[in-house]
């Protein structure tokens, strides 16, 4: 599709952003003064959505590469850089599994899932090279959709990449898929919504799942359903996170449960998802539907404290499933 400078500044957020190399402009009074300022700039965007995105890519007439973001059909954050490479960037879809990691995120001693393909990618690619990921699991958190990027040189074709890959990389971490994308894609701040699954055991405790679900016993189901539902929407989740101080506010685009015999499995899709949020949200959904406490989840969101919420759930039950763009 064609944007030009004009359409464009009709259609600022009141909370977008603008980088363009190293000018940061924050706020749609500024941002639309830029865009004035400098319509040479912003003349006959060429941009497509990548894979089905909602966030466009692409170039201006000076082929400085261009990425534009969308909130409510509002320009939220634009991204233009002059940098060129002749390196291409390359998104993977993981799984791994998280019982013998601290996370996905690089540690100073510990494995961690992040260091682990690194270290494969920089061999491959015959120099040190930088992997980002969607979302920093936890300790024994596990991944089945995980999205990762980074960049290479090598003019390998994608399904070429995933059998490299695949070779070298340890047992418990494995490539799915591998996709060219636009050289501004970042597989995480370029993400729209994230799923997670949570399993639980009902029945006899089986010791060869151990470390792939928890077990937690005489779940009222329709206490359940009511109380999952009741976390869909727009809140502050301020009493579900753990040590951040950013913003703590997010959206929950759904939230059901399924059961299958002796098992239960949570689903959480949200726009993103704060450090222990969802573990933490499990421990209470489990107090409130074996009668643990009186209070249901809305009134402990609305507290905005963690005096009660208290509890993690085991990370071993916690899957990410899937990351949209």
């Amino acid at each position: 599709m064609l944007m030009d400078y004009i359409e464009l500044s009709t259609k600022i957020h009141p909370e977008a952003g603008l980088k363009h190399d190293g000018t940061v402009i924050l706020g749609k009074d500024k941002i639309t003064e830029y865009i004035e300022h400098n319509h040479e700039v912003f003349t006959n965007l060429v941009l497509e959505p990548w894979q089905g995105s909602t966030v466009l890519f692409g170039e201006n007439h000076d082929k400085e590469n261009i990425k534009i973001d969308f909130e409510n059909e509002l320009v939220k954050r634009i991204v233009i850089s002059s940098k060129k490479s002749k390196k291409h960037r390359l998104a993977l879809v993981i799984a791994y599994d998280g019982s013998e990691f601290s996370g996905f995120q690089m540690q100073k001693s510990d494995r961690s899932v992040q260091a682990e393909i690194e270290a494969v990618v920089s061999r491959i690619n015959g120099e040190k090279t930088s992997v980002q990921g969607a979302s920093r699991t936890d300790t024994g958190v596990h991944a089945l959709g995980q999205v990762i990027h980074f960049d290479s040189a090598r003019t390998f074709e994608e399904k070429r990449w995933v059998d490299v890959l695949n070779r070298q990389l340890p047992q418990d971490i494995h490539c799915i898929k591998a996709s060219f994308a636009p050289p501004l894609f970042h597989s995480r701040y370029d993400a729209k919504r994230k799923t997670y699954r949570y399993v639980i055991n009902t029945g006899e405790i089986n010791p060869l799942r151990r470390k792939y679900e928890a077990n937690y016993y005489n779940l009222d189901l329709e206490s359940l359903e009511e109380n999952l539902k009741q976390l869909i929407g727009y809140h502050d989740f301020t009493s579900f996170c753990s040590g951040q101080k950013e913003d703590k506010r997010r959206t929950i685009f759904d939230a059901h449960y399924e059961a299958y015999q002796d098992r239960i499995e949570l689903f959480f899709t949200g726009d993103g998802f704060l450090h222990h949020m969802i573990r933490l949200i499990v421990a209470e959904l489990v107090k409130i539907t074996t009668k643990q406490t009186e209070k249901n989840i809305s009134e402990i969101i609305a507290e905005l404290s963690r005096k009660t919420t208290t509890r993690l759930a085991p990370a071993a039950g916690l899957y990410l499933m899937e990351v949209r763009y």
